[in-house]
């Protein structure tokens, strides 16, 4: 393939054309431009070394616009693939906006990065531990300090940043007693995850619209108006599914390669998500413990501290979700489909349902729970949450490969075999009437 533009170059190179260019200016990833690969892992990998020295600050300060152009030049700048992995895109978007917020922790923080009883890097005055942890569960003991990515620079436990953040851990469900044990329990959890999202992600495949990379509306299909609502609430819920597989399935390959590969300890990583985040029945309990907590720092460090220095309290839960919302946003602009509002709006409306339950216990004394709190927590996530699942598939989020077809067994073996029993359903029920 010719290394080329993959549009008209763009009328002036300012410094964002260069970072964020628009989609027709954007060029092909090859191997002759890998070495912005290099430079801007390089950046973050200096930062995060030097943020563990002592009086390094200014040295920090000096490279900290090098690593944030960088990031932003090599998610925004170039296309990655030749055929379509949307859904992949929209986390190398997502990754950006993680490593941006990550390298401005690294260069702007005064002192460094600091373990929990550290006053200076390196220098432990109180032995490093789970502190920050509320009701945490049961773990085997292991070196002070030996803290994966995951703990560091995702959820922050046992580093100062993360300390008052009321970071919660799902319960293990694993055997962290015996290494050999937890990666058998690990490698039969990411089989049955993937074979999950295979099978999802074929029948995703087969509607009309949202099965393919230009993607598609889930509000057009069925013959009148309750159709139409519950078919696309059924595509919202098996959405739904596929993100919380994958992102099992993810989780699990890195686990094995943590802990068999490289040694680390199997309570360095502890479960990603609840397995009761479809049951939740609360929306304190399912963003608070049940959804996964990896971009908890990044949303605080991006909206949540900014918004509570200007308006108090109430800010920093305003502002913590706001940023969630520009993190969907502009994770999925590097599909090139462009942006809504449709992700500020959803996440910005969240805090409504916190006030809510925090007003209900100050008036009934009483959480929220129980079969009428799932039903309240089942009308945010899964009614509302469909406008939010409307604008990922609008951008062809769902329309591309996660699952190589020479590798899909749903593909090869049950799809031809089912394929002429659901035929009529999917012309009867999916095929778009508005």
């Amino acid at each position: 393939m010719e290394d080329q533009n993959i549009g008209t170059p763009a009328e002036s190179e300012t410094l964002v054309n260069y970072c964020v260019p628009r989609p027709e200016d954007k060029v092909r990833m090859t191997l002759g431009r890998s070495p912005h690969i290099i430079a801007a892992f390089l950046t973050l990998v200096t930062l995060a070394a030097l943020a563990r020295q002592p009086g390094t600050r200014f040295l920090r300060l000096a490279i900290l616009p090098f690593a944030v152009i960088l990031t932003l030049r090599l998610t925004y700048g170039f296309v990655w693939w030749d055929f379509p992995l949307n859904g992949i895109s929209f986390l190398a978007g997502a990754y950006s906006i993680l490593m941006i917020m990550k390298v401005l922790q690294l260069g702007l923080s005064p002192n460094g990065i600091l373990k929990l009883g550290e006053k200076v890097p390196g220098e432990i005055t109180v032995p490093a531990s789970d502190l920050v942890v509320r009701d945490p569960p049961k773990r085997a003991a292991r070196a002070p300090g030996s803290l994966t990515l995951v703990e560091h620079f995702l959820s922050g436990i046992g580093w100062e940043f993360g300390s008052g953040t009321k970071i919660q851990i799902p319960p293990e469900t694993r055997d962290v007693s015996d290494t050999s044990k937890f990666l058998r329990q690990t490698y039969q959890s990411a089989v049955i995850h993937f074979l999950y999202v295979d099978l999802i992600d074929v029948f995703i495949s087969l509607v009309p619209g949202i099965g393919t990379p230009d993607g598609g509306s889930i509000f057009v299909f069925g013959q009148n108006t309750v159709e139409r609502y519950l078919i696309s609430a059924l595509l919202h819920f098996i959405t739904s599914l596929s993100l919380i597989y994958k992102l099992h399935f993810g989780y699990d390959f890195l686990t094995m390669i943590g802990v068999g590969l490289i040694g680390q300890h199997p309570t360095s990583w502890p479960p990603v998500i609840s397995t009761t985040v479809i049951t939740s029945t609360s929306m304190h309990s399912f963003w608070a413990r049940d959804w996964h907590q990896l971009f908890r720092q990044t949303f605080l460090t991006l909206g949540g501290y900014p918004f509570q220095a200007i308006f108090g309290s109430s800010g920093l839960l305003w502002g913590t979700f706001l940023a969630s919302g520009v993190l969907h946003v502009w994770g999925l602009y590097v599909t090139g489909r462009g942006t809504d509002w449709d992700s500020v709006i959803y996440f910005g409306l969240q805090p409504l349902a916190l006030i809510a339950e925090r007003a209900w216990y100050r008036v009934t004394k009483r959480r929220v729970g129980g079969f009428f709190g799932w039903i309240w927590a089942w009308l945010w996530v899964q009614v509302f949450g469909q406008f939010l699942t409307n604008s990922w598939h609008r951008r062809g989020f769902s329309g591309g490969i996660f699952v190589p077809p020479a590798l899909s067994p749903t593909r090869l073996l049950l799809l031809p075999k089912v394929l002429p029993y659901i035929q009529p359903i999917l012309q009867r029920y999916f095929t778009p009437t508005a």
